[in-house]
């Protein structure tokens, strides 16, 4: 692709009108990359043939900026983000390659006489940097070449007439820079790499170190993938790169000398295969370190685990088959760290979940509809209600882990059980069936035995009273031993899960006693105290 791009300069001072006008080409490809050209025709008071080297120099800072903008336009976003990762931010002022092509040089000499140390040596260097090869070109010497640190210099009336050599230079140099400039980047990360190695290790010393590690580990991961793209960009660039060829003219020839052109193109390919092996050996070493890292964090997460597990059996070791034989608030020393732990993960958990809704699970993730159309007409009109909302939830959460917590103590076995000796007659056993079948009986066995010369038989059944306003969410387990024989109700047993409260401080005799009362099943008379419950005294029992 090749484009022209024009630069100018206003000035209304004493000289008003154009100050500056820069008129060059741009030429962008696969092979040769990016060139830029352009032909001097003044500076200030000078014309093309009559410009001292210095003003040159200041011609070319000017080049140097302005084609650096203009290609800044043409580039993609991923192009720009390679190039300031390269640079390490400072692509705008990379270092570029310049060639040279004059008519001539006066005084007129021959190459190795304008290296005297001083005026003309200094003059040639400001353009070109310290000049590290000299040649006369052509079977006449009339030609100069002069091979500087940031570019070269090709004198003479045959210059032209050698552009393809100069070229293939200006291309092969460029490359071996960005190839210098690569290796510098990779062995900054290779530093890096050593330092996270030195972190995994101390991970078990330092806790934090975890946290960085994880840190460096992600963006050694986006650079290494970074370099990785540079460099098979210039693999594929060298790919498609022709191999240099001798030019037919003595001029050619002595230039391709010279510029040593087979030697460059070898050492430039010879430099990206190294390249390519230390970046594959270095992406082998990380994917080691980030193995390392996985097991020391598993270990790590082990060891918290086991903790957390051995701490957790203490507090709850208290509360299995626990018997309650007192009236009374039940408050074991295991029961406020597990509310505490309970309370504080559940409003963390409604934390995160309304903060995930408001700025999304990732980038580009947006917030669901329903939620922005819910939350928009709180948020601009009322936010406090919009506050008290989101408490509101938070505090639902909480309530759903204790419910939760209470849940798993009652699957686990572990409760706490009260016992009543009921012995009261059944005086309608249909009543009580239709009873246990409406309270959702989740179990009953029979047991057959003989005492003396009667034979006994023994119906247990369990269902969970479910009377809200009786237990307030705190539900247990009810288990009744009745004597189907003779129609009695021997025994009840209530089961709870430790976080139910309500049930420590309740009567299961008077409970149970009520339940079947209210079912029809036995009669409302007390045989043990007859007055009614209402005239009893506070610390008056069955």
């Amino acid at each position: 692709v090749n484009f022209q791009a024009n630069m100018c300069a206003m000035d209304g001072g004493e000289l008003p009108g154009v100050r500056k006008l820069e008129h060059f080409g741009l030429h962008v490809g696969v092979e040769r990359g990016v060139v830029c050209g352009a032909q001097l025709e003044s500076v200030l008071d000078r014309d093309w043939d009559d410009m001292c080297f210095e003003m040159i120099a200041r011609v070319m800072v000017d080049l140097h900026v302005n084609s650096t903008e203009i290609l800044k336009d043409v580039l993609t976003h991923e192009q720009e983000r390679l190039l300031e990762f390269l640079f390490n931010g400072q692509e705008m002022h990379r270092t570029k390659q310049a060639v040279f092509i004059i008519d001539q040089i006066e005084p007129k000499m021959e190459a190795a006489s304008y290296l005297d140390h001083d005026m003309y040596e200094a003059e040639l260097s400001r353009v070109i940097g310290d000049i590290q090869l000299w040649r006369d070109l052509g079977t006449d010497k009339t030609d100069l070449l002069f091979v500087g640190e940031h570019g070269v210099i090709v004198a003479g009336p045959n210059s032209r007439k050698a552009e393809r050599v100069y070229v293939d230079w200006l291309t092969l140099t460029a490359k071996d820079l960005f190839i210098r400039n690569l290796f510098v980047r990779l062995s900054t990360t290779v530093g890096r790499i050593e330092e996270l190695h030195s972190m995994i290790a101390a991970a078990t010393q330092d806790p934090n170190n975890i946290d960085r590690a994880r840190k460096r580990l992600r963006e050694l991961t986006g650079e290494m993938s970074l370099l990785g793209q540079m460099l098979g960009l210039c693999l594929g660039s060298l790919e498609h790169t022709t191999p240099v060829q001798r030019s037919k003219d003595q001029v050619g020839k002595d230039m391709f000398e010279g510029l040593r052109l087979n030697k460059l193109q070898e050492e430039v390919h010879r430099s990206v295969k190294d390249l390519e092996k230390m970046f594959n050996s270095r992406m082998a070493d990380l994917k080691t370190l980030q193995d390392n890292f996985n097991t020391e964090q598993r270990k790590i997460l082990q060891g918290v685990f086991t903790e957390v597990s051995n701490s957790s059996d203490q507090l709850f070791r208290s509360r299995a088959e626990l018997k309650i034989t007192h009236k009374g608030s039940v408050s074991l020393p295991s029961e406020m760290p597990i509310i505490v732990m309970t309370m504080c993960f559940s409003g963390k958990l409604g934390v995160e979940i309304l903060k995930r809704l408001h700025t999304g699970v990732t980038i580009s993730y947006v917030t669901p509809r329903w939620f922005s159309a819910g939350i928009e007409p709180f948020s601009e009109t009322s936010p406090a209600t919009l506050f008290l909302l989101q408490f509101a939830f938070i505090l639902l959460i909480c309530y759903f882990g204790m419910w939760f917590l209470g849940l798993s103590g009652r699957r686990s076995g572990e409760l706490l059980r009260k016992r009543a000796v009921i012995n009261r007659k059944i005086v309608d056993m249909k009543a009580l069936i239709r009873f246990l079948e409406d309270a959702g009986c989740v179990s009953a066995h029979t047991s057959a035995d003989r005492k003396g010369h009667e034979d006994t038989k023994i119906v247990t059944v369990s269902f969970t009273d479910r009377s809200f306003f009786r237990w307030f969410g705190d539900y247990p387990l009810v288990t009744l031993e009745l004597d189907y024989k003779h129609l009695f109700v021997n025994s009840a047993l209530l089961s709870w899960d430790y976080m139910g409260k309500r049930i420590s401080r309740a009567d299961p005799y008077a409970l149970v006693c009520d339940m079947l009362v209210e079912a029809g099943a036995i009669s409302k008379a007390d045989p043990r105290n007859p007055k009614p419950r209402w005239l009893r005294e506070p610390d008056e029992e069955y």
